[in-house]
């Protein structure tokens, strides 16, 4: 009996779609040299998109260039401009967590502001040490029910990767009929 109600309890989580983390890692654009990706990327339902800087746009840094961490990341290619994240469905998100790096090497401070579904903010800053190697951030637990996250290139550069990004779509809960099946089997 214990192993049928753990067989109804996997049926219902298989059946009721949750909202899971997503990391966007840009693995898809690696590159042996730095190439334009555009003022425009868009990764498991997410979206960054370049504000300002006239034709300026987001750059994957090369696996032959010399700040290559390891794995492929981006780098906004003009200083002064903007890159926004937002769910493509226009629905809240969270974020946990960010990797940053030094694009020259120069320990760089990173302030990003989030904007949430209720028009308040929300502000952190993180700050990398020297080198080329991609260091791990995470969020204050207040970057939840985002619309928008942004953040500014500035001098020196940064770039960044895995992005651990969350829909805040609550889970839709099984039908009372759906439920009642699942039951009745036993």
């Amino acid at each position: 009996m214990i192993g049928f109600a753990r067989s109804v309890a996997v049926c219902a989580a298989l059946l009721s779609p949750t909202a899971g983390a997503v990391t966007l890692d840009f693995e898809s654009l690696a590159s042996e040299f730095s190439v334009g990706v555009g003022r425009t990327y868009s990764e498991d339902g997410f979206t960054l998109s370049v504000v300002g800087g006239g034709g300026a746009g987001f750059v994957v840094m090369g696996q032959n260039q010399a700040p290559y961490t390891g794995s492929t990341a981006l780098y906004l290619n003009l200083l002064n401009i903007t890159a926004v994240l937002t769910q493509d469905d226009g629905a809240s998100f969270s974020i946990s967590e960010i990797k940053l790096s030094p694009l020259n090497g120069i320990a760089v401070t990173v302030s990003f502001l989030g904007t949430l579904s209720d028009g308040g903010t929300v502000s952190q800053a993180f700050t990398t040490a020297d080198g080329f190697t991609l260091q791990t951030f995470e969020f204050d637990p207040s970057f939840t029910d985002l619309v928008t996250l942004e953040w500014d290139q500035v001098s020196p550069a940064h770039q960044f990767d895995d992005l651990v990004v969350t829909s805040d779509v609550a889970a839709v809960p099984l039908p009372p009929t759906l439920l009642l099946l699942l039951g009745g089997l036993g």
